[in-house]
């Protein structure tokens, strides 16, 4: 460091910095205090006299976000207790909570920094007087960080009903997560595990959520077939507010042998990961390395099984896989376009800058739609698409109404909500009939599928990949029409719904009479290759026409089905913490804020 450097800080932030980093390396002076962080030695007791609180909320910290990989549950849950006992019970200021989330960022960010130390010292003499809780130190650093100012009541109402840690393709520990969304704000979580989901994770997360006051809910995303695609429905055994309850329930016989057939489903899933990673070898790496100027070695599957840890493998990971391996080399790429553009001529510059452009624009997402996704291998199986083979877990040779009837005697207090994700209108009707009252809610906006566009369109008529391009629906007018028909449904008004039905219909025949024209549009050229496939598709829509006007017919049975219970909405997020392109975890209502914190969302 500059010599310099030493004018503009305390000697108190040196000594904060020193200390922090004897946490970090786990020097012999921090593991003395390993003991401190027991739960039975309250924060204004003989700890003050053993450690400093800036120190205790170090090791903490450093303990919680040291600890992120599996089989040291325990250890993060000891961390965070001792994390809110430092930050919330020992505080003293009347600004407690905002305090307690900024002092917890800020370390955050200094543990970070490690290798930076000048950056190091501003956080250690910003965390210190940050620690004093005066609300101007404490505003600024919330806006800061992009977090907003909560009520000291902690009454807010922020929620995400629909998010992922470490355990399927997020980045966070349970613990991790927890602590993040309170952070945030966030009073209520809806955590979302694939297929099944393992006891001692649930138990953390429960256990996590005790301590900071979030209140969580479990969902177990299970997948339905239904006309040519598999629809995502999410199970949230409810009523199970600890670890210990909810371990006993997965501990049940039939709920077990489910949890097996979930295990089934995702390594069936899994399969095509592994192979669209050969198929990246074989075809896929070649042509990166031409068009960007790259050397990238084959992908190995026993490094890239380390990489995705505790979680599912799935695409996300592949992806961030690729990337973490391109990393060096696109770097090396960079420094010598730089050293070339040096001596380079005019149009050799702009060459160089648009070749920069697309090394920069190289990302997970980028990797999947270009690369990864199942239209781009052919070749290979897609599970996405159902299947009547004997390698087809039985677990995916089910319809919404077969499946959730199942799930539903495992617990009689279990709520199942609807992924409208790769849903039209029609398909949403259509299931909520055929379930019977069974879907209890409906996942009626995630930020994920507004971020990236909805595609819903019948595989007949797919020319491009999803992601190429999405359903020119508009999003508001979709949850528009599904609100109504919610709605409808909820009110003892069986007419409110049948104009909403009716409306469905409407539109539905609309499509069905724009395919018939294009089906004599194509009957008329030389090339008949669409025919059969259109054909094929106006004899489904036909089919489809019947069944909605019998639902119509049976109105007033499709009305009782959510007489005694509402059919209610979700709103989630998607977050897994790892794309730079969508939004993160968290939806609040405004009116719940505190003036000042309205004033800035606005």
């Amino acid at each position: 460091m500059h010599p310099r450097s030493y004018l503009f800080f305390d000697p108190n932030d040196y000594t904060l910095l020193r200390i922090v980093n004897d946490v970090l390396c786990r020097s012999p002076q921090s593991q003395s205090i390993r003991s401190l962080l027991s739960p039975y030695m309250h924060p204004r007791g003989i700890k003050e006299m053993a450690a400093t609180q800036v120190l205790r909320i170090a090791y903490a910290i450093a303990s919680l976000l040291g600890t992120l990989e599996a089989g040291k549950a325990l250890d993060r849950l000891s961390a965070l207790r001792s994390l809110r006992d430092e930050v919330l019970i020992s505080a003293s200021t009347y600004f407690q909570k905002n305090t307690a989330r900024v002092l917890i960022q800020i370390m955050k960010d200094l543990i970070r920094h490690k290798d930076d130390e000048e950056t190091q010292l501003r956080l250690a003499h910003t965390f210190r007087m940050a620690s004093s809780g005066r609300p101007q130190t404490v505003r600024a650093e919330l806006t800061k960080y992009h977090l907003l100012e909560m009520p000291e009541d902690w009454n807010q109402l922020a929620f995400d009903d629909h998010v992922h840690d470490a355990n399927t393709k997020g980045r966070k520990s349970p613990t991790h997560l927890v602590m993040d969304a309170w952070i945030k704000g966030i009073r209520f979580l809806t955590v979302v595990y694939y297929n099944y989901v393992e006891p001692e994770v649930a138990a953390e997360l429960l256990e996590a959520a005790s301590i900071l006051d979030v209140h969580i809910r479990i969902g177990i995303e299970v997948s339905c077939r239904f006309r040519g695609k598999y629809v995502r429905m999410l199970w949230e055994p409810r009523s199970y507010t600890d670890g210990k309850s909810f371990g006993a329930f997965l501990e049940e016989q039939p709920v077990r042998a489910f949890m097996k057939e979930g295990r089934q489903v995702s390594a069936y899933q899994q399969k095509y990961v592994f192979e669209a990673l050969q198929a990246f070898n074989a075809k896929h790496r070649s042509s990166i390395n031409a068009e960007f100027g790259l050397d990238l070695e084959d992908l190995n599957e026993e490094e890239f099984s380390r990489f995705v840890g505790t979680g599912q493998p799935s695409l996300l990971h592949l992806a961030k896989y690729i990337q973490s391996c391109m990393e060096p080399k696109l770097q090396r790429a960079a420094l010598n376009m730089a050293q070339e553009y040096a001596a380079a001529d005019q149009n050799r510059r702009k060459e160089l800058e648009t070749l920069v452009e697309d090394l920069n624009a190289i990302d997970s997402e980028m990797l999947i739609t270009r690369y990864l996704q199942p239209c781009r291998n052919p070749e290979l199986h897609d599970p996405s698409i159902p299947q009547d083979g004997p390698e087809v877990p039985p677990l995916l040779r089910l319809g919404p109404g077969e499946l959730l009837p199942r799930l539903a005697k495992f617990h009689s207090g279990s709520s199942f909500t609807l992924n409208l994700s790769n849903l039209s209108i029609p398909d949403t009707l259509e299931i909520l009939y055929d379930c019977q009252g069974h879907i209890t809610n409906i996942e009626l906006y995630n930020l994920k599928d507004v971020s990236r566009g909805k595609w819903s369109m019948p595989a007949s008529v797919h020319q491009v990949c999803p992601g190429d391009a999405v359903d020119l629906t508009n999003p508001e007018r979709t949850c528009a029409q599904i609100s109504e028909l919610r709605k409808a449904l909820n009110e003892d008004n069986v007419i409110a719904l049948k104009r909403a039905i009716r409306a469905i219909i409407w539109s539905f025949e609309e499509d069905r009479l724009a395919l018939s024209n294009t089906l004599v549009q194509v009957k008329t050229r030389p090339d008949l290759s669409r025919t059969a496939a259109l054909e094929q598709e106006l004899a489904a829509m036909d089919e489809r026409k019947t069944k909605f006007l019998d639902i119509l017919f049976h109105i007033e049975t499709f009305h009782r089905y959510y007489k005694n219970r509402p059919l209610g909405s979700r709103i989630g997020s998607g977050s897994t913490g790892q794309s730079r392109h969508q939004y993160g975890m968290g939806v609040i209502v405004l009116d719940t804020l505190t003036n000042r914190a309205k004033k800035i969302a606005l």
